[in-house]
């Protein structure tokens, strides 16, 4: 019995639930100033989101393993460590340059990374940048009034 201990669905679940916590803990801790007591908040969503997947990724990890289940690559790993690192860059960016600043910048990061290497017009990058930013902005800000982060910095 040779097998690997840290399968795909294995990393998987370790993420989900690691991802999972982070965001429930974070979610918790926020609380705006003059809620009501009996309001749940903002909070609540991302507090049964994170929790439903740090559940899920303890379900994945502990699942029966397959037989055949591949180990990952060295890539798949770096495709992984790639995007833990640019989710940490756009929370930061988030708290510090506010929305409409890093969330185009992460989008186009992101745009450029599916590609998986083809070579794809640099305005169709900034299109989809654009749209998604602008009805994210759209339906977050004027259809469920909530208030996306501004930055400090701006």
């Amino acid at each position: 019995m040779n097998r690997a201990f840290l399968t795909r669905s294995r990393l998987c679940g370790i993420l989900c639930a690691l991802l999972g916590g982070a965001a429930t803990l974070a979610a918790s801790r926020y609380t705006p100033a003059g809620l009501l007591n009996t309001d749940p908040g903002p909070s609540l969503f991302p507090i049964i989101g994170g929790t439903g997947l740090l559940i899920c990724g303890i379900l994945i990890f502990f699942q029966k393993d397959r037989e055949n289940e591949p180990q990952l690559s060295r890539d798949e790993l770096s495709a992984i460590a790639k995007l833990a690192v640019l989710l940490v860059v756009y929370m930061l960016g988030l708290k510090y340059l506010g929305f409409l600043v890093i969330t185009p910048i992460v989008l186009l990061v992101l745009s450029y990374m599916f590609t998986f290497g083809k070579p794809m017009a640099l305005w169709k990058h900034l299109l989809y940048t654009v749209c998604v930013t602008g009805a994210l902005y759209y339906v977050f800000v004027e259809i469920l009034s909530v208030m996306l982060p501004r930055g400090v910095l701006f």
